[in-house]
């Protein structure tokens, strides 16, 4: 992608989804792409890995978060997210459903839990420059999402939870946005690009070299 510099996302704007990247008009799933490799189209968590970190490959570099705030009528979920977007704050369910996968794999075999997964595995160790920075998108209406913020995974659960009736294990995250109202897509790349850990660790957002040093008078929450 050419100018990729220029590109930023805003925060409470919304964006252009064309549910594909080859399409020029396109300003999400196009506007994440590196290495011709972007986010999934479909699914709560998306995260993009990393291309060229060493034991890393398979783990998020960013993960967007996309949550569908249509009528009823049209958001089928069964998952009962907490998304309060004027404080900043969002509690999230993972995406473990009761099915034929759960009764013989259990919660970690479903897609986005096993992401949760790794993040959970590197909290754990407070490895903080590798904790992935979370994107959350909205979807307002077919084809656009609104953009809500930056945010800090503070707290990975596993949680009872219900699914057709059966009580199951999911895994539960606590989200908190960070104030930081533009976010340069040069960054998103560049992270997603590195070839050494401490390339993390350079050229962040200052709220997020803040949270990567553990600074709390560096970050500034939405309140």
């Amino acid at each position: 992608m050419g100018n990729v510099s220029i590109l930023n996302f805003k925060l409470f704007e919304t964006y252009k989804d064309s549910a594909s990247p080859k399409k020029v008009d396109d300003q999400f799933l196009r506007w994440f792409q590196t290495n011709n490799k972007t986010i999934k189209n479909t699914g709560g968590i998306r995260p993009r890995y990393f291309d060229n970190l060493k034991n890393y490959l398979s783990y998020p570099a960013f993960i967007v978060l996309a949550t569908d705030d249509r009528p009823t009528s049209q958001n089928l979920s069964e998952w009962d997210d907490i998304i309060d977007v004027e404080k900043g704050k969002i509690l999230y369910w993972g995406d473990a459903k009761y099915s034929d996968l759960y009764i013989e794999k259990g919660f970690l075999a479903f897609f986005g839990n096993k992401n949760i997964n790794k993040v959970a595995r590197v909290m754990q160790k407070n490895i903080r420059h590798l904790i992935p920075p979370v994107f959350h998108f909205m979807k307002k209406k077919k084809g656009y999402m609104f953009f809500t913020g930056l945010y800090v995974i503070e707290n990975i659960l596993i949680k009872e939870f219900y699914s057709q009736n059966h009580k199951i294990e999911n895994y539960q995250i606590s989200l908190e946005r960070i104030d930081i109202h533009q976010i340069d897509l040069s960054w998103i790349h560049a992270r997603t690009l590195a070839k050494d850990e401490s390339e993390l660790m350079q050229n962040n957002p200052n709220q997020w070299a803040g949270f990567i040093q553990n600074k709390s008078r560096s970050i500034k929450y939405v309140n």
